[in-house]
């Protein structure tokens, strides 16, 4: 069983630069909550619907509405970890589970 990654690069490369635009965006007082308020459920529907685990998102998407916090980039950082996070559990399990998956065949 070979290592397939869930996310694609061109996924990889979109995910982050939306990302880095909202934390950019999240620089003005009050549209910061507008921008928390989209990305939250896209980021974490996208998540979902792609398989992947996404705490971090959720925690660096639910710190931006804190208001001295929200000029750190930390959508960003959640997407960034939790694309990072996916890649590691998946290489790790495939090395753990392979002699299991090996001797069941």
């Amino acid at each position: 069983m070979e290592f397939q990654p869930k996310l694609s690069f061109g996924e990889i490369y979109l995910l982050v630069a939306l990302a880095l635009i909202a934390d950019l965006l999240n620089w003005i007082p009050v549209v910061n909550w507008l921008i928390t308020a989209i990305t939250l459920p896209s980021f974490q529907f996208y998540f979902k619907m792609k398989g992947i685990r996404s705490g971090w998102s959720l925690a660096g998407n639910l710190a931006e509405v804190l208001p001295l916090v929200s000029v750190l980039p930390l959508i960003t950082a959640g997407v960034v970890i939790t694309i990072i996070m996916d890649r590691l559990s998946e290489k790790l399990a495939g090395g753990v589970l392979k002699p299991v998956l090996k001797a069941n065949k």
